[in-house]
């Protein structure tokens, strides 16, 4: 009887040192940038963020957001890959330069087991549909911010 409370108090604890880990976005140092040049999408992830508190700044292109991550950079960036956009390549070599080098994610309205692996295999952290709910993009984005935390 003493070791099954010793291992439900041992598991108790350990489930709240992990759940205080995880980081909510709350923090003032996990920023995240999304790049897209569609308004609408920007406005959908923006109301992601805004009901569980997290911060989001959002450009429309890839220059627009190397001269911000220079001066202020993100743990995470989200890059949204339209269906004719085919420079993300580009943008995951452009973004692995920069001196902070941030956790990248994709987002794209096709998504293949092959893609997904190209995106990591060129050092990008994940991949999500466009088209995700809401549950799956904070799943993401909170798993890009504790990998950025404790591994990168």
């Amino acid at each position: 009887m003493e070791t099954a409370r010793s291992w439900w108090s041992w598991t108790r604890m350990w489930a709240r040192r992990l759940a205080s880990a995880r980081p909510t976005g709350k923090e003032n140092n996990l920023q995240t940038l999304l790049i897209s040049p569609d308004e609408n999408y920007r406005e959908r992830l923006q109301q992601v963020f805004d009901r569980r508190g997290w911060r989001l700044e959002c450009v429309a292109t890839l220059g627009y957001a190397l001269n911000h991550l220079r001066s202020r950079p993100a743990q995470v960036v989200v890059y949204d890959s339209l269906p004719a956009d085919d420079n993300w390549r580009d943008v995951l070599n452009a973004l692995r330069l920069l001196p902070h080098r941030p956790c990248v994610l994709l987002t794209s309205s096709v998504i293949d087991e092959s893609f997904g692996d190209e995106v990591v295999r060129l050092h990008g952290y994940d991949v999500f549909s466009r088209h995700a709910d809401e549950d799956e993009i904070a799943r993401t984005i909170n798993s890009a911010w504790f990998w950025k935390q404790h591994y990168a």
